[in-house]
């Protein structure tokens, strides 16, 4: 009887043995999902959470993108406040030479302008000395006029009223040969009124309307009254 029994357990074991090892052992892996599972369906829950996901994600991106185009953008105004720096330098450059050379063009104006009144002072000044010589030649002109009018030449014959004046008349005679004579007009200096011959030194006569006169070698005769 042992012997029988002995025989037989090994041989049912045996058999056993690979249904065993062909049967998965699903309880050694509780993880792995049964294939034959069927699929679970979204809760509400689980949408929601996507989609908060979602939209945070889409802020995110949104965040990034702006910070970007912030950093971008400050980096395009720092170099631009960069160029209006050096151009507001340049332009204050500018402005001060413009200033200095203002300047310089108001202070050559101003000299100008003094030189000019300086100028327009001489001209005056100009002009009165030329008026004042123009009044002193027409004063020589008129007494040369008077004098050549009111001086007769020694060798000519004079008639009161139409080449000489009436008054009196001077010579400085330096010989003693010095003739002159006063005649009655219309006479052919034949009615002597009066005459004198061989004086030197200084001579006198007095001559009136209706009267001519001539002399010879007595020199001019000036008019002194």
């Amino acid at each position: 009887m042992s012997d029988t029994n002995n025989t037989d357990t090994p041989e049912t074991s045996d058999a056993a043995q690979p249904a065993a090892l062909a049967a998965p052992d699903t309880a050694a892996d509780p993880e792995t999902p049964p294939t034959d599972a069927a699929p679970v369906a979204d809760s509400p829950k689980a949408r929601r959470v996507r989609r908060s996901t979602l939209v945070l994600t889409a802020l995110l991106v949104l965040t990034l993108v702006g910070l970007g185009i912030a950093i971008a953008t400050a980096a395009n105004l720092s170099h631009a406040l960069g160029a209006t720096a050096s151009e507001a330098s340049d332009l204050s450059t500018q402005v001060t030479d413009l200033e200095q050379e203002l300047a310089s063009m108001t202070e050559s104006r101003d000299e100008y302008r003094d030189n000019e009144t300086k100028v327009a002072e001489r001209e005056i000044a100009v002009a009165k000395l030329e008026e004042e010589i123009a009044a002193r030649e027409a004063a020589v002109k008129a007494t040369e006029e008077h004098v050549m009018a009111t001086t007769l030449k020694d060798g000519h014959a004079y008639t009161v009223g139409l080449t000489m004046e009436p008054g009196t008349y001077e010579a400085n005679a330096t010989g003693t040969r010095c003739y002159w004579s006063i005649t009655t007009t219309g006479s052919n200096y034949s009615d002597i009124v009066d005459n004198d011959l061989g004086k030197a030194g200084v001579l006198r006569v007095t001559v009136g309307g209706g009267q001519d006169f001539q002399s010879s070698r007595c020199g001019d005769w000036r008019k002194v009254g």
